[in-house]
């Protein structure tokens, strides 16, 4: 892997990334132009409450179960009856409450959950049921993951046919801006219309781009170090403008060295993802 592309600190950059802006300014629309944006507000990452998981190992009757719980949750004072939702799967039921989206905090400008969020949150946990029993003691956030795109599960890096991958994009919320997880898929979706082997990995807070399909024969050893093999060069250079410098939110952040230089942080051929183990992933 060749070093981090030094640049002049005097150069002022531009990051040459016309699909990954287009998706950004398509997820927030443009001022003046009359566009909505490739999505509409409901694209915005949404938080529920989960309650509480009940399998046969807790009880005999799980669902029953759960609905004489979510009975419980819609006579709270304090709760909206309408939003408590139950969720079956077999013998397995689930209890959800509320929708919420995060907040600029006023003290730092980093997204966190509302007030009404922490307070619903706390009055949940501490309900008693049949006087001596928690059930939802252990009541966490979780995130409502959107519908996607007919295939677009197919995108998901699992399906990459190697064991690397390029990693050219990350895509995380911001307080003006949170619909991370369908920026990385319609960036997917886009590549992959330009004919692009690409891919998406949702992490809690984050979401990567990667494009291609390689294995560890694609880097190969030299006297100077690392290099990547010559499958993984051409993909790159059929794309200069998107596959060779790596991008947070459609820009590329420049970083200082410790020798007071600039450089241009450049994409990585990366282990794929794999749900257990730790990623590596910036």
């Amino acid at each position: 892997m060749t070093p981090a592309t030094r640049i002049n600190r005097r150069r002022r950059t531009r990051a040459p990334w016309p699909v990954a802006l287009l998706v950004i300014a398509g997820l927030q629309g443009c001022e003046g132009a009359g566009n909505a944006g490739l999505f509409d507000a409901t694209s915005q990452e949404r938080w529920t409450i989960r309650c509480g998981t009940f399998t046969p190992a807790d009880v005999p009757d799980p669902v029953a179960f759960g609905q004489a719980l979510a009975d419980m949750l819609r006579q709270v004072r304090g709760l909206r009856p309408h939003d408590v939702r139950v969720v079956t799967s077999g013998n397995t039921c689930t209890i959800y409450y509320g929708q919420y989206v995060k907040v600029a905090s006023p003290r730092t400008g980093q997204l966190v959950f509302p007030e009404k969020f922490q307070q619903d949150m706390q009055l949940i946990r501490s309900l008693v049921y049949n006087q001596t029993a928690t059930p939802f003691l252990r009541a966490q956030p979780e995130l409502i993951v959107p519908d996607r795109p007919p295939g677009a599960e197919q995108w998901d890096v699992a399906h990459v046919r190697g064991t690397h991958s390029l990693l050219i994009a990350v895509f995380y919320n911001t307080p003006t801006f949170s619909e991370r997880r369908s920026a990385a898929e319609e960036y997917v979706r886009l590549l992959r219309q330009a004919g692009y082997a690409a891919y998406y990995y949702h992490e809690p807070v984050k979401s990567f781009v990667f494009v291609g399909d390689f294995d560890a024969t694609d880097i190969v050893q030299t006297p100077e170090g690392p290099r990547y093999g010559p499958r993984v060069e051409q993909l790159i250079a059929s794309n200069e403008a998107e596959f060779r410098h790596f991008t947070e939110n459609g820009h590329i952040r420049l970083h200082h060295t410790p020798d007071g230089q600039v450089v241009r942080p450049e994409t990585r051929l990366m282990p794929v993802p794999r749900p257990t183990g730790e990623s590596g992933l910036p």
